[in-house]
């Protein structure tokens, strides 16, 4: 299977290109407001679109309002699971065996 080249510098690699909704993401590039995806490689992605990950979380989330209660649970799982390595990290180390 090939995928089409980054939208962006035309560089492509199978395995590490991100796909990408043009109705969420094109804007970044400047494409016009159409359905559809388009690839972008990891350079591309962190420069055009990770600063704008938070806004576009929230215009999903306007849209798309039920989200917000999976995005909930999935933060207090995380935190939960956070919580539990810290205390991990906190029990101290049982004495070494003398031998």
């Amino acid at each position: 299977m090939s995928l089409l080249p980054c939208k962006r510098c035309g560089r492509t690699d199978p395995r590490k290109m991100i796909g990408l909704m043009n109705l969420w993401f094109g804007r970044f590039l400047e494409l016009p407001l159409e359905g559809g995806y388009f690839y972008l490689c990891p350079a591309c992605y962190a420069e055009l679109v990770v600063p704008h990950l938070a806004d576009v979380r929230q215009q999903v989330l306007e849209v798309h309002p039920h989200l917000r209660r999976h995005l909930e649970r999935e933060r207090e799982a995380d935190e939960r699971e956070r919580q539990a390595g810290q205390a991990e990290a906190d029990e101290p180390e049982p004495p070494a065996l003398e031998s």
